[in-house]
């Protein structure tokens, strides 16, 4: 039994280290066969340019805007008739919007890994590698991720109550403005999200690393998950679950303290308008960092 269990252990510390002394070899393999690469003339073939579209889509109840890097404002606009996009320091195939089954999607396309190499589309390899290697991604990943984080986008939704708004950040900046929703769901990646006008019957917040901000209107139920980031929410809202591993919390709640038992490990400066008679619960688990709820 000794001898199978020392020869268990043996081979896995052989596998071990095969695992890394290729992962090593792999890493030198790709210096040495880029060392010598002449990448100037790659600036040439990356035609970054300023440009707007339209898609006069409007038959769609969901919203969905995944991005990776750059600085994008959403805006929610009750007279815009269609979706509009006036991007600069992008290319024109970059943002991607389409109606999926009465879902809109915002997709910032390019994304890809080692070397701008995107195992989602095959053919984006030559174009992404090109955009990293001539230094135009300015991606703080560089060499890793593809994103032209030198993009700025400005895009216009119809506004209306939709059934769902799901955001994924990246790490860049994204501001939405006035979003309406049965259910708003927010992860902030490594960047920084500001939500300003947001009226929601349901608020969810996962962080990663980055910056959430929220100033609304309406909040209903909020849940946030916090990873490593900070997380600043403001509004009228009911019962609170707020989970946040290290970074710092405040919250902002539009009411009475005498409508909310707050619990958990956070600071509660009472006060706040007058009271509704109506009953919430704010649970807060910190784990390294500070979290403070106020009332106005």
């Amino acid at each position: 039994m000794q001898y199978d269990y020392d020869k268990k252990k043996n081979t896995r510390v052989t596998v071990g280290l095969t695992i890394l002394i290729t992962g090593i070899l792999i890493v030198i393999l790709g210096v040495v066969l880029t060392a010598g690469l002449d990448v100037s003339k790659f600036k040439d073939e990356i035609k970054e340019e300023d440009f707007s579209k339209s898609y006069s889509t409007t038959d769609f109840d969901e919203v969905e805007i995944d991005t990776g890097a750059g600085k994008f404002s959403i805006v929610f606009d009750e007279n815009a008739k269609e979706v509009t996009a006036d991007i600069k320091n992008g290319e024109p195939d970059e943002i991607g919007i389409k109606n999926d089954d009465g879902k809109l999607k915002i997709v910032q396309q390019s994304g890809g890994f080692f070397f701008g190499f995107d195992f989602r589309n095959f053919s984006e390899f030559d174009r992404n590698f090109k955009r990293m290697a001539s230094g135009k991604d300015g991606s703080i990943f560089k060499g890793i991720l593809s994103f032209n984080s030198n993009v700025e986008a400005t895009i216009t939704i119809p506004g209306k109550e939709y059934n769902s708004i799901d955001i994924d950040g990246g790490a860049g900046e994204l501001i939405i403005k006035d979003p309406k929703c049965r259910e708003f769901n927010v992860d902030s990646g490594a960047g920084e999200v500001t939500i300003d006008g947001l009226y929601a019957q349901k608020t969810d917040i996962d962080m990663g690393a980055g910056e959430v901000k929220v100033n609304g209107e309406e909040l209903g139920k909020v849940d946030l998950d916090g990873g490593v980031g900070s997380a600043d929410i403001k509004g009228k809202m009911g019962d609170v679950d707020a989970e946040c591993g290290v970074g710092d919390l405040k919250l902002t709640v539009i009411g009475s303290s005498d409508d909310y038992d707050v619990d958990g490990g956070a600071d509660v400066h009472g006060g706040g308008s007058e009271s509704t008679g109506e009953h919430y619960n704010i649970v807060i688990d910190m784990g390294v960092g500070d979290a403070d709820v106020y009332f106005e």
